[in-house]
């Protein structure tokens, strides 16, 4: 039933374009804010997320839509924790250490063949690169946001791929406002890796018992 609002509303919208078009540029500008290492990117992805809800549903993606409510806990919560982060005055940003690559890796390997099986059992009608790239998009999408949420500078190489698959992914299913953004995110990716290594070498710096 809710399913049927969202869509009989958006489609009126989605004729002006306006779904797309917001939703794109909330994505943008909450990965601009996340580059510059801002709280309130998770303010603007939680907001992103209601407008994006509809393009997702359009694109079939319903799996994806049935995460949205853990991303949003996931984000409310990141809010929290870079705040409590940033009063206690810590280094916020940090590369993965060996231990947690090697459980990304079993996470990986456990999440992406369960999500792909859970898939063809639910839609198994469904063409098979939508599965493909519905799986890719949720797995990275999870895998980034636990190291978004953690400030691992590891993320960036996540959301490099998480934004290649998307900008293929909206504009096969005819959303180019969001392909855009999602190539714009690319970009604003790179930007991101490299003024998150030079926050952490200045923070790491600042703790060092020679800055005291």
């Amino acid at each position: 039933m809710l399913a049927e609002i969202i869509l009989d509303t958006g489609r009126v919208l989605q004729e002006l374009r306006a779904i797309d078009a917001s939703s794109a540029v909330l994505r943008v500008f909450s990965v601009r804010l996340f580059v510059f290492n801002d709280k309130n990117t998770w303010i603007v992805a939680n907001i992103n997320i209601l407008t994006n809800l509809y393009n997702l549903l359009q694109m079939g993606f319903y799996l994806k839509v049935s995460t949205k409510v853990f991303q949003i806990a996931i984000q409310a919560y990141a809010w929290y924790f870079w705040d409590k982060q940033e009063k206690r005055s810590q280094q916020t940003i940090t590369h993965l250490e060996a231990a947690e690559y090697q459980n990304v890796c079993i996470g990986l390997l456990i999440f992406l063949p369960s999500l792909f099986l859970l898939q063809k059992l639910m839609y198994s009608e469904r063409e098979h690169i939508d599965v493909i790239v519905e799986v890719a998009m949720i797995t990275l999408n999870y895998t980034g946001l636990w190291l978004s949420v953690n400030r691992k500078i590891e993320c960036w190489i996540i959301w490099t791929m998480y934004n290649a698959i998307s900008a293929y992914a909206y504009y096969s299913h005819d959303l180019p406002c969001n392909a855009i953004g999602s190539l714009l995110m690319l970009g604003l990716a790179c930007q991101g890796y490299y003024h998150w290594h030079e926050v952490a070498r200045i923070e790491k710096e600042a703790a060092s018992p020679e800055a005291t």
